[in-house]
Formats: C-alpha cells, sequence, structure tokens
C-alpha cells in the first residue's frame, strides 16, 4: 500500500507547526515499525525536511499561485505521476484532489475563536461546505475524545469516521548541562492556540514579577498579532526545538500555557515530561489528557492567572510532589508506536 503525506508550507496561513511535528512523529514510526505501508511525502521545495522512510517528491513552486483557487499546490499533477491509494493531510487548507483523503486535526481552534476575543463563541465559517468536505473524507485523524465530540457537534461527522490517537511523546537526551538561561524563571508558550488569552497572561506575569525575581521565557511560533516587544527581563525564543525546551523546561520553574480549545495537550504532555510544574488554561482536551496534574486558570479571568502562578511559586513543594505521584501513568499513555499501530490499522481498512 502507497499512502501520501501533504503538509502545507511554514508561509502558508493554515499551517500549523504542532500538527507538522505530529504527522512527522507519526509517519516516522510507521516507517520504522513495519514496511507494507510506503509513504511518500509529497512537498513544496525545501519548505521542510524530509521525513525519515518516506519517499520524497518535490511539488512544483508554480503551483503555489494557485491557493486561492484551490488547484490544491499542484498536488493533482504530483499524484497522477505518483499515484497513492490516500492521501493524508490536515483539516485546512481544502484540498482539491480526486485521490481519497485521510484528514488530520489537533483540534477545532480555528474555527472555535476569534482573535483578540476572550473565550469566543462558535463562529460559522461556510460550515455546510465544511461539512461536506469532511463527510467526503474517508477518515479523520484526532488525538482525542473531546476532538472527537467537536467534529460530531460542529461538522456533523459520524463518530466512527473519526480515529482517535493520542499524541505519542518523543525520546530527548539527558540533560545534565547547565541552565541555558538565568534562573529563576517562567516559560510561556505562545503560538496561534494561545492567542486569545496572551494579554491577560501578559498583564498577569507584570503583576507577578513586580513580586517574585523571574524573568520570563516565551517560546513557540508566535501569532500574527503577538507584540514586538514583550517587556524587560522577557526573552523571546520563537524557533525551539525540542531538545531544547525540554532542557529549558528543566531548570524552570513553571510552564504557562494559555491555549483555548486545545485538542491534544501536546505541550502540557512535554513540559510534564520534564518535571516542570504546569499552570494552564482550563479548557479543551486538557483536562482529559492530563488530568489534575496543571494548576488550571479560569481563561477569562487575569486575576485567576495570578492566583494560579502564586499558588506554584508559593508551594513548589506541594505541585513537585503531584508530578511524582502521577506523571508517569499520564505519561505511560502516550506512545508513538501505540499511535503508529492505530494508524496502520486505520490505513490497512481503507485498502
Amino acid at each position: 500500500m502507497q499512502v501520501g503525506i501533504f503538509i502545507p508550507p511554514e508561509d502558508h496561513p493554515d499551517h500549523d507547526p504542532d500538527l507538522q511535528e505530529y504527522l512527522e512523529q507519526l509517519v516516522t514510526t510507521c516507517c520504522a515499525v513495519q514496511s507494507k505501508v510506503q509513504f511518500v511525502h509529497f512537498q513544496i521545495g525545501d519548505s521542510a525536511a524530509p521525513i525519515s522512510g518516506c519517499k520524497q517528491i518535490l511539488l512544483n513552486p508554480k503551483g503555489m499561485g494557485g491557493i486561492l483557487r484551490r488547484d490544491s499546490f499542484g498536488l493533482n499533477r504530483a499524484l497522477k505521476e505518483t499515484p497513492v491509494e490516500v492521501l493524508v493531510a490536515p483539516l485546512a487548507p481544502q484540498l482539491s484532489v480526486n485521490t481519497p483523503l485521510f484528514l488530520c486535526a489537533l483540534d477545532l481552534a480555528a474555527w472555535e475563536q476569534a482573535p483578540n476575543d476572550d473565550p469566543a463563541p462558535l463562529r460559522p465559517q461556510n460550515v455546510k461546505r465544511w461539512k461536506q468536505y469532511c463527510l467526503q473524507a474517508r477518515r479523520i485523524l484526532a488525538p482525542t475524545k473531546y476532538v472527537q465530540r467537536r467534529f460530531l457537534d460542529f461538522f456533523e461527522c459520524p463518530m466512527d469516521k473519526l480515529l482517535i490517537s493520542p499524541v505519542g511523546l518523543s525520546e530527548t537526551p539527558e540533560d545534565t548541562a547547565p541552565p541555558l538561561a538565568e534562573t529563576p524563571y517562567i516559560v510561556v508558550y505562545a503560538s496561534t492556540r494561545t492567542r486569545s488569552l496572551m494579554h491577560r497572561v501578559r498583564s498577569a506575569l507584570e503583576v507577578i514579577t513586580e513580586k517574585y525575581p523571574h524573568q520570563v521565557i516565551v517560546l513557540g511560533p508566535g501569532y500574527p498579532d503577538e507584540p514586538h516587544h514583550w517587556g524587560a527581563n522577557t526573552l523571546r525564543l520563537e524557533h525551539c526545538p525540542a531538545a531544547l525546551r525540554a532542557s529549558l523546561y528543566r531548570h524552570g520553574d513553571i510552564f504557562v500555557y494559555a491555549g483555548l480549545h486545545d485538542g491534544s495537550a501536546m505541550r502540557l504532555l512535554e513540559a510534564i515530561r520534564a518535571g516542570i510544574p504546569v499552570v494552564a488554561a482550563k479548557s479543551g482536551a486538557l483536562e482529559e489528557v492530563v488530568g489534575d496534574l496543571p494548576v488550571y486558570f479560569n481563561p477569562g479571568s487575569t486575576n485567576a492567572i495570578i492566583r494560579a502562578l502564586q499558588r506554584v511559586l508559593d508551594e513548589p513543594e506541594a505541585q513537585q510532589e503531584k508530578l511524582d505521584a502521577k506523571a508517569a501513568k499520564v505519561l505511560g499513555q502516550h506512545n508513538w508506536e501505540t499511535c503508529a499501530w492505530k494508524f496502520l490499522g486505520a490505513l490497512k481498512q481503507l485498502s
């Protein structure tokens, strides 16, 4: 069986770095554990590193000129030359291809929140067209039951169309090096998923850093209207590979994640594995995935964020004891091989 993979390039508005990481890890693991399914990575130029174990097909950059006309990045031409039985691709952007689709989504946050809103109401965006697109897909890959329910609520997708395959955890080398930044510090993750609440997080951190001697390290790909300057005593790291993130987590005092409608808890899992206490918005699939390991805050209240941060900073031993007692059970449920075999089983049913 030959299976295609397509991920939009980094400069495309629908590019999702978290989903790209998920798909790359999933496919790399599939290639490592079996040889019957061959994967073909359809890629626009050198927009991303090759996926290990995949045959690589470079798409004609001229296809980029038709993105808004939905000519599918030149994919149809490439699929005629290198046919596959199914094409694995993110939910967005919509692709106009003749090959059956296996769609993937970590969540529906792009549909559920609007820029600069507090916890936003559901916003219909050509819902009828998206319903049809989802129903035409052969299967949809999602990381949690929360995302499965959101597909049912929003696009009326049958429950059995969605394959639930939780994110795995990648191995990172043991870190015996000294801290990469001056301690103590608080780590904040900034991305489109945290965009709606970052103004509250920034206000809370201004209060906290006046009372506590911490600097702030902001990680992540950022978001379109991110401020150019985060303030004094703040370090911004936009491009931060997994090993560097893990090292920063290990020496930090708090990891702050203000994602609304997050469907995978990917960033929380990697932080918890590194042993850093987590403060997170009470939203999306976070409780489903990591239970009560984080200290949660009401996403509609800046004061709630301040109280959560103070609780961790004032009671570090209690938070560490909770992590030590419960983290191993949670982390043990997230293995890339388990994720890969579920995915391969679903592909086999389509052949």
